[in-house]
């Protein structure tokens, strides 16, 4: 079972990156405010018992606006996996920023940009992502949301990756519960590649009628300043 994990884990950090954290920026940091967002899940393995891969992501938010929030993020996880002979493991790094066109309302939009890139001695990918998602409040403690995310594969030195589609369009649907208002829980369900046959990859990942993958993830979000205006 070890093997399988680790197998999908290598997989999915580098060939679905966009997997590999909640979309905790649905709701807005605010102005000089910090939000730090760790992650863990990713794509579903099918067998040999059906669990999300692995990954593990830490991210960090700044809020140059209200309406305007940057972020980075790293995948420490992916050090400690290596692809294949000859190679070291992967290092995987996200950038990015986020806009909140209506920011101080309880039902929110939000337009995001990011590039990822991964990487060993052997390999490396750039990606781009651009995603849109709306959100809503129906309780305080209860944030619903959901979105696509875009992912656009910029550049590889991979062969197989290369023949695969460059464009991997993601839906998503978000859960995220709020104890007070510097802490939240995220739980997150993704239909990855929804526009591919599932027979592309090479993980035997859940796939509803063959198509795409199914995934899910947590996340933990903690807000440093004024919190969530």
């Amino acid at each position: 079972m070890r093997y399988w994990l680790l197998r999908a884990a290598v997989v999915t950090i580098f060939a679905a990156p966009s997997g590999c954290a909640t979309t905790h920026l649905l709701q807005p940091v605010g102005k000089d405010n910090v939000r730090i967002n760790t992650s863990l899940g990713g794509p579903i393995l099918r067998r040999p018992v059906p669990i999300p891969a692995p990954i593990v992501t830490v991210n960090a938010a700044y809020g140059l606006e209200d309406d305007i929030d940057v972020h980075a993020g790293v995948q420490p996880l992916a050090l400690a996996f290596s692809p294949g002979e000859g190679s070291v493991p992967i290092l995987g790094i996200t950038g990015g920023a986020v806009w909140h066109p209506i920011a101080r309302a309880r039902h929110a939009l939000a337009i995001g940009g990011e590039l990822q890139a991964l990487g060993n001695r052997r390999d490396a990918v750039v990606f781009a992502d651009a995603w849109i998602g709306g959100s809503g409040r129906p309780t305080r403690w209860l944030l619903l949301g959901g979105g696509v995310h875009n992912l656009f594969r910029i550049g590889s030195s991979d062969r197989e990756l290369d023949a695969r589609p460059f464009w991997t369009p993601t839906l998503f649907g978000l859960a995220q519960f709020s104890p007070s208002q510097r802490f939240s829980i995220d739980l997150e369900v993704r239909w990855y590649a929804f526009s591919q046959n599932a027979g592309l990859v090479t993980v035997d990942w859940l796939s509803p009628g063959g198509i795409g993958v199914i995934g899910a993830m947590l996340g933990f979000n903690v807000n440093f300043g004024q919190g969530v205006r």
